[in-house]
């Protein structure tokens, strides 16, 4: 059966436009693409859409989504141009897009950081922004921070890192010689003592080191000296007086019994003195001194006539600048130190010890 002559070059012709579209060349504009599902997939009444087609346009629709040579792992594609086609990036990402802008390490650091003034520029963080001190070119510095974390150079000079030696043994000592560190190694063979010579060198020594050899006696030591044998004593000098006969005591101060002791050393100086008056209501003011300075004082009273009282004195002086003595006075010009009113011919004495 034959086609009517129009229908047949009806045909021909739409054969013909199709023939004369053929799909866009990846990579595709949007529009392009568009194009394409018109032209490739037109309805069943007038063509067939065949594999080859398919397989064409899923082509360029992968190749015109996706960046036809990607740098490597983790590269960013970008639109290219104005035709909002995709392709590998070639400009640096932008700050916005958490990039630096720059495409070189030193560009990228001068979008984040402030511009470097000088070498040894420090980079930091004042709380809001970042800043920068700069590089300490002049002499050796050391880097301070104030409270609030603001650095800042300062003189000074790197203080060299303490090496000690490398131990040998358990108690081991370090020592400095005046230059460096060094060891002595531990003692592990018994009790002793470490010891030093003049230069300061440490060494170890036997634990009797210093061992007295001999003693020498000294003030208020007798004997001696001692070295491998020898006795000392206690040889402390005394002196002591009591007056051979009454003496008379009136209104100024008398002397009773007195030692010669010297003026140096520390002296225990203690007496009594026995007073009688011949007159009622009679007042005895003692003293215990060295014509200077007085240790000690008392006082008695005799209320009837023909009575007699005592006064005990004692204390320590040292260096004194004269004879120790008991001196007394009386009230009355009547009265009397007295010797031997109780027979023991002692009534009135002085007893002196040299202490040191």
């Amino acid at each position: 059966m034959r086609l009517p002559f129009t229908l047949a070059i009806l045909a021909l012709s739409l054969c013909d436009v199709h023939a004369q579209a053929p799909p866009c060349t990846a990579p595709c504009t949007k529009s392009q693409l568009l194009n394409d599902v018109q032209t490739q997939f037109p309805d069943n009444t007038v063509g067939a859409i065949t594999p080859s087609i398919l397989r064409n346009f899923q082509s360029n629709l992968i190749n015109s989504s996706m960046a036809t040579a990607p740098t490597g792992s983790g590269a960013f594609t970008c639109y290219v141009g104005t035709t909002g086609l995709l392709g590998a990036c070639t400009s640096a990402l932008g700050l916005a897009l958490g990039g630096t802008g720059a495409t070189t390490q030193p560009g990228a650091a001068a979008a984040i950081f402030p511009p470097p003034v000088r070498t040894g520029d420090i980079v930091y963080w004042n709380g809001s922004t970042w800043g920068t001190i700069p590089g300490n070119n002049t002499t050796t510095g050391l880097l301070q921070q104030t409270n609030a974390g603001v650095p800042t150079w300062v003189s000074g000079s790197v203080v060299t890192p303490l090496v000690l030696p490398t131990p040998t043994r358990a108690g081991d000592v370090v020592y400095y010689n005046g230059t460096s560190w060094l060891s002595l190694p531990g003692n592990n063979s018994g009790t002793v003592a470490l010891t030093e010579n003049s230069a300061g060198v440490p060494s170890w020594a036997a634990f009797n080191v210093g061992t007295v050899t001999s003693v020498t006696a000294g003030t208020g030591l007798s004997g001696g000296t001692i070295t491998a044998s020898g006795t000392i004593a206690v040889n402390i000098s005394s002196i002591s007086y009591a007056i051979p006969a009454d003496i008379a005591v009136s209104t100024s101060y008398v002397d009773g019994p007195v030692v010669a002791q010297g003026t140096v050393g520390t002296w225990y100086a203690g007496g009594s003195v026995t007073l009688y008056d011949t007159t009622a209501s009679a007042a005895f003011i003692c003293k215990l001194w060295d014509g200077t300075t007085v240790i000690a004082s008392g006082a008695v009273y005799l209320g009837t006539a023909l009575s007699a009282g005592s006064v005990w004195l004692s204390g320590i002086i040292t260096n004194p600048v004269g004879n120790l003595r008991i001196s007394c006075k009386d009230n009355n010009t009547t009265g009397a130190m007295k010797a031997n009113i109780t027979g023991n011919g002692k009534d009135s004495t002085i007893n002196t010890l040299r202490l040191q």
